[in-house]
């Protein structure tokens, strides 16, 4: 939960390229993107999480996370500030997201992990297939559509946002697909089919998460 790209080029390091797999599928950006919203992403830090109110930053926090009394502190302070993505939503939030978009400093650092995972892959002669971006958030939204999505997704206004991002990282996927020569697979239009915007946004629990229903859909699309 709530990886990074330097998150899961490590993952394949250490726990995928053991089991010699013959297809690695992956859906990757959102997290370097929101991460740099908070200021909680460093690219290639790998103890730099959105989790890292419950996670130890370094060393020394691997025994003090062994307390009760340190973990509860840590917490305690990282709700004062803000910074529990899945509890707390800034007000600023919406305006650092549209800064982060703007700068994209973000996606440079993604695009330097992810092709290093695909490199990775290809060295070991593992297919590697990148997924769009499967999402409740389209493009020319009803206002209606929007202000649902607040009480329904728990989306806060960051909609708008949201599609922006989801035109920048699909281009960004494409490109590094056919820089590396991997597979792009695109399930976008699964997702767009469902219609009213109720229907699509019940294949999701949130702005990114899906439903039971959601997942079945999306497997059914990668297998199509």
């Amino acid at each position: 939960g709530g990886y990074r790209s330097i998150h899961e080029l490590l993952y394949l390091r250490k726990k995928i390229l053991p089991y010699k797999p013959h297809a690695v599928i992956l859906f990757s950006g959102y997290n370097d993107f929101e991460g740099s919203a908070y200021n909680l992403c460093k690219p290639n830090d790998p103890f730099s999480h959105c989790l890292e109110h419950v996670l130890p930053t370094n060393a020394i926090e691997k025994v003090l996370h062994m307390t009760a009394t340190y973990h509860v502190v840590k917490r305690a302070i990282y709700f004062s500030m803000g910074k529990i993505r899945t509890e707390s939503i800034p007000s600023s939030f919406v305006e650092n997201l549209n800064n982060v978009l703007s700068s994209q400093a973000w996606l440079e650092g993604w695009k330097t992990n992810i092709g290093q995972f695909i490199d990775e892959c290809n060295e070991n002669k593992i297919k590697c297939f990148l997924l769009s971006h499967a999402s409740p958030c389209f493009e020319n939204a009803s206002d209606e559509a929007k202000e649902f999505s607040n009480k329904d997704l728990n989306m806060s206004n960051r909609f708008d946002c949201f599609v922006e991002y989801l035109a920048i990282i699909h281009n960004a996927t494409i490109s590094l697909c056919d820089k590396k020569g991997v597979h792009f697979i695109d399930v976008r239009d699964a997702f767009d089919r469902m219609r009213p915007f109720q229907k699509r946004f019940n294949l999701f629990v949130d702005r990114h998460h899906f439903t039971e229903e959601g997942n079945a859909l999306l497997a059914d699309s990668i297998f199509q």
